[in-house]
């Protein structure tokens, strides 16, 4: 039997309960701030300096395009959850974005050209794709009326469509001609013209994916490529492609040019102009007599 009375128990039940309890229990008050409280202003940034990430950002936009009965289809813990929305493509001076609105209470202030304040909006990313949501923790403010929150001397802007930010900036890479080739060389980026095309050497293991070997030349030299799997359509007799991102392989002493997995083989017209040498006019006289495969190399 215990020692304990019914009262002595009760009265140990109610410590650290919280607000009603004592001792641990017990929450300290917040101090009182006498006066007004300063607003702080919105700190707002370009539409190009925008990351993906957890951080939040105010933003100045001007409406470019609006579609009110959008669809986003999204992952949601581990589940495919497809919503509706507001899509928008807003921008500044350095550039526009795809904007998505979760809030139909704001639909009445995207109109085409209208200038609107973006605050505690979230940048997202997915695969190469980006884009601005504004969700039930963001506001959306029309600028005039709310002047008082821009930085003083605020400049007017136009938004910029050329510039695209909702899509990522392709790397320009560094080409270099076939004449320049080392045993060593990676990361190799080429304009050249296929010459010739021949059943590549099959695989010992399981592999079936397709495989060529390609004589390649530009007007400096000819070197022959090894290319398996989806590269091997773009490598067609007298076609002009930009080989990325390929690798030199020694085999048996001599230069090959690898085209893998991490490569890309696309021809021409279907590059980006904006990635192209500046000075590229075309291969008028491809180099075949300078045959970079022919050479054989030895260790010293």
């Amino acid at each position: 039997m215990s020692g304990r009375n019914d009262n002595t128990r009760d009265a140990g039940r109610s410590r650290g309960r919280g607000l009603r309890g004592r001792g641990r229990g017990r929450v300290a008050s917040m101090p009182i701030v006498d006066g007004p409280v300063e607003k702080t202003l919105p700190n707002f940034v370009k539409v190009k300096s925008l990351r993906a990430g957890t951080r939040s950002y105010d933003v100045v936009v001007q409406v470019c395009e609006v579609e009110f009965e959008a669809t986003k289809t999204e992952r949601r813990r581990l589940r495919t959850v497809t919503s509706k929305c507001t899509r928008a493509v807003v921008g500044d001076e350095t550039g526009c974005i795809t904007l998505y609105i979760r809030q139909p209470e704001t639909s009445d202030l995207f109109k085409e050209g209208n200038f609107l304040l973006l605050l505690n909006t979230k940048m997202h990313r997915g695969g190469d794709d980006f884009w601005l949501e504004a969700d039930n923790w963001s506001a959306v403010k029309k600028m005039e009326g709310n002047e008082q929150l821009l930085p003083a001397e605020f400049p007017p802007f136009t938004a910029n469509k050329d510039v695209d930010c909702s899509k990522k900036a392709p790397i320009k890479p560094e080409f270099s001609k076939v004449d320049a080739l080392e045993p060593e060389s990676k990361g190799v980026a080429v304009i050249v013209k296929v010459a010739e095309v021949r059943e590549g050497v099959k695989s010992k293991g399981p592999s079936t994916l397709p495989s060529v070997e390609a004589v390649v030349a530009d007007e400096t030299a000819a070197i022959t490529v090894l290319a398996r799997g989806q590269n091997v359509a773009a490598l067609q007799k007298d076609a002009v492609v930009a080989i990325l991102n390929a690798k030199i392989l020694m085999l048996a002493g001599h230069m090959k040019l690898s085209v893998d997995r991490w490569s890309s083989v696309k021809p021409l017209e279907l590059v980006d102009k904006a990635l192209l040498p500046g000075d590229f006019v075309g291969i008028a006289a491809p180099a075949l007599a300078n045959d970079k495969s022919a050479v054989e190399w030895e260790l010293v």
